[in-house]
């Protein structure tokens, strides 16, 4: 077997049988490829049934499996998400009067999304939060395991007035909710993340007597399935990627302003990434 590496737009070309391959795109684990043939050569996949198929047949649904349709869906979700949340926060800089060098966010867009216009900085110590709750700043645990959307998603809501943290994973935030010294207002979870999935998570936040009455909204590219939810209370709200930014705030700002959690005495996560505006 021959075996080549290729990036985008190069093509592998075989003179004497008058056929050449095209990488047209590469996204993650999905590769497009262009074959060029005479018409008298046929093209088959291995893992569709042995058929000859015709123009416009009912067979052309065999062409994309349903695995590789919810991988592609699932990733172009992430993308509108991190997209929608890089315009959101231009629009707030545009908003505050901040000069937006249009050439360098358009680079680094095609280069890779810039994230760099937020600040993240160690917590304080552990602080009294007993006293009025009307002027009190919500505390909100962001577990997403993307930088991009990570990063967006925190400088967004911080310039809300949030305070903000931030997990990398289930596992991470776990840790952070259990030996933290105290909790947040609100947890917006993703789903499809390394060591501990938001579902894992958001199940074993259900079943700790210390967290189980926290409000967790999931944040994700994923299809919702009542059926992985946890018995009883599941998920508090549901947010499909891409994210109303709008919509999200105006949530955690409805649910925590009638939130009982809201009154008792709570504290900040020791060992968590911080921001606040």
């Amino acid at each position: 077997m021959l075996v080549l590496s290729r990036r985008a737009q190069q093509q592998i070309t075989f003179p004497g049988l008058d056929i050449t391959l095209s990488i047209l795109q590469v996204r993650g684990r999905i590769v497009k490829i262009g074959i060029e043939a005479p018409t008298d050569i046929k093209v088959k996949r291995s893992e569709v049934v042995d058929v000859e198929v015709q123009p416009n047949s009912e067979f052309d649904s065999l062409l994309t499996s349903d695995s590789e349709w919810g991988e592609e869906e699932h990733r172009r979700r992430n993308q509108l998400n991190t997209l929608q949340l890089l315009v959101d926060a231009v629009q707030l800089q545009l908003r505050r009067g901040d000069d937006v060098d249009a050439k360098r966010l358009i680079g680094s867009l095609l280069d890779k999304l810039d994230v760099a216009n937020y600040e993240i900085s160690s917590p304080d110590t552990c602080q009294d939060k007993t006293g009025a709750t009307a002027f009190r700043q919500l505390r909100v645990l962001v577990v997403e395991d993307s930088e991009n959307e990570r990063g967006l998603m925190t400088y967004l809501l911080a310039s809300h007035g949030f305070v903000v943290y931030v997990a990398r994973d289930g596992a991470e935030a776990l840790s952070q909710l259990r030996h933290g010294c105290g909790l947040p207002d609100v947890v917006l979870m993703d789903i499809d993340m390394p060591f501990g999935n938001g579902i894992e998570t958001l199940q074993y936040i259900r079943h700790d007597v210390m967290l189980s009455q926290l409000m967790v909204y999931a944040v994700t590219g994923s299809r919702r399935n009542l059926d992985n939810e946890p018995v009883g209370r599941g998920w508090d709200r549901w947010f499909s990627k891409p994210v109303d930014v709008r919509q999200l705030v105006d949530a955690i700002r409805e649910d925590c302003s009638t939130d009982q959690l809201g009154t008792h005495q709570r504290t900040l996560p020791s060992d968590a990434c911080k921001v606040q505006p």
